[in-house]
């Protein structure tokens, strides 16, 4: 198994989790089902199947492995979501812990990032985001998984790292990695108290990035935001035009009242 291919396999486990049985994914890409399932120190994963035997696969031998879904993770989720990060940690602390190599420990790993960056506790993603690049390696091609890491040097206000991730984002042509990148670089100037750097990175989002619509209500308001602050007139358009656009968005609810 090449490394482009463990890289694809283990991002796909990272991002699109949707089977909650036990089962392992041979190296020869065979499915096997169990009934239980663990993992040892040294990464040998124990599936046990339905008529009892006990089957040994050591590293190597295996892609994947998956087992039940944790019964708290939903919880840990709907906490995160409601942001309730103090609540949702400890949850997904254990999870992560108690799952290791069994697919879910992905899914902690993501809430808790979100959860550390939610709390602005920088350190805390990067350190989660360490504990899993040290497990799952291929998860360093995986494109999402590399904006979660770019939260994280936001959070932990490592603006140098972050800004050297950013420059070739922003001249990529991929429309929705390069408004992502414009808008966390305003973001980045913003932090460093460069309010009219801020400004003009939001703007080319909202100018010339219409069509990308899960990223234009966060760049609307932060422009909005941010011209407030500079006591711009401009900030109320680009309220109105949030709520206008887009009045079930969590953004629209930040605006409410000012446009």
């Amino acid at each position: 198994m090449t490394r482009r291919i463990l890289a694809v396999l283990v991002a796909s486990a990272w991002w699109t989790v949707t089977h909650a049985a036990p089962y392992v994914i041979l190296a020869n890409g065979q499915r096997m089902d169990g009934v239980a399932i663990r993992v040892r120190s040294d990464g040998t994963v124990v599936l046990t199947r339905a008529d009892g035997q006990q089957i040994n696969l050591a590293k190597g031998q295996y892609k994947q492995a998956v087992a039940d879904k944790p019964a708290d993770l939903d919880k840990a989720a709907a906490a995160v979501q409601a942001g309730r990060f103090d609540e949702a940690i400890p949850i997904l602390q254990k999870i992560m812990e108690e799952y290791r190599l069994l697919t879910w420990d992905f899914e902690a790993a993501k809430l808790l990032i979100r959860a550390y960056t939610g709390k602005r506790d920088g350190a805390g993603a990067l350190k989660v985001w360490d504990a899993v690049m040290a497990v799952y390696p291929g998860l360093k091609s995986d494109p999402e998984a590399g904006w979660q890491y770019r939260e994280a040097l936001l959070a932990a206000g490592r603006y140098t790292d972050l800004l050297n991730e950013l420059q070739p984002l922003v001249r990529s042509d991929n429309r929705r990695d390069a408004a992502r990148a414009l808008l966390m670089r305003g973001q980045v100037h913003e932090a460093q108290g460069n309010l009219e750097l801020a400004i003009r990175d939001y703007l080319r989002v909202v100018l010339f990035y219409e069509r990308e619509t899960e990223i234009l209500p966060r760049a609307l308001l932060r422009v909005a935001q941010a011209l407030e602050k500079n006591r711009d007139s401009r900030a109320k358009d680009f309220f109105r035009r949030l709520v206008q656009e887009f009045p079930d968005s969590p953004e629209a609810a930040a605006a409410k009242g000012k446009a």
